[in-house]
């Protein structure tokens, strides 16, 4: 398993496919306490693959109300991609 930043990762299962996942914060309901799931994001026959669509994904979500904004979304995700361990 790979963690991208806090709110992502990266699996695979048996080596057939990559699976990104985002993190999804799930409220106090009834009995039963807050929590933290992951929602899968999709497959990918890459890593590279999986992180090219989580970078598109947050920077489309930025609304792209202005260039500004986009690039700082960019080098937020380059800065999080560099962090990355690989071993």
């Amino acid at each position: 398993m790979l963690e991208v930043g806090k709110n992502y990762r990266i699996t695979s299962d048996k080596g057939l496919n990559i699976i990104l996942s985002k993190r999804r914060h799930v409220n106090a309901k009834f009995d039963i306490p807050s929590y933290d799931t992951w929602d899968v994001q999709g497959f990918f026959a890459t890593p590279k693959d999986a992180l090219k669509f989580m970078v598109d994904g947050e920077i489309r979500g930025t609304g792209m109300e202005d260039f500004k904004s986009i690039a700082k979304k960019q080098d937020e995700l380059y800065d999080l991609i560099k962090s990355l361990k690989v071993s």
